[in-house]
């Protein structure tokens, strides 16, 4: 199971209970008010391509930010987890001086 955390970060909890140390290699997020680390979604077909979408509260210059939705391969090895190839896929626009009323939900449609 992907669990994130409000200031950033990402765990993978085991059917035991078992709870990882942070993922890496996700981006800064602004975790200010209501903002942070929000939904989290695998790729419909996960097992093939290893991608995990979220969203987030993206910082940006001068006190603004935006919600963002990135994607990225989860990677586990004996180093532990990481994401690779991290991409931003969606930014909203423009970017606010606001830290509140984020909002969203991450789902793939029957097409994927």
């Amino acid at each position: 199971m992907l669990v994130t955390e409000k200031p950033g970060r990402l765990r993978i909890i085991t059917a035991a209970g078992e709870v990882s140390e942070p993922v890496t290699g996700l981006p800064e997020v602004d975790a200010r008010g209501q903002g942070g680390l929000l939904d989290v979604a695998l790729d419909p077909d996960y097992a093939e391509t290893k991608l995990i979408y979220w969203s987030y509260a993206q910082p940006q210059e001068g006190e603004t930010n935006t919600t963002a939705v990135a994607r990225g391969r989860l990677v586990e090895d004996e180093a532990g987890a990481r994401v690779e190839d991290v991409q931003v896929i969606f930014q909203q626009a423009p970017a606010m001086a606001s830290t509140m009323h984020y909002g969203n939900r991450l789902v793939f449609d029957r097409e994927g």
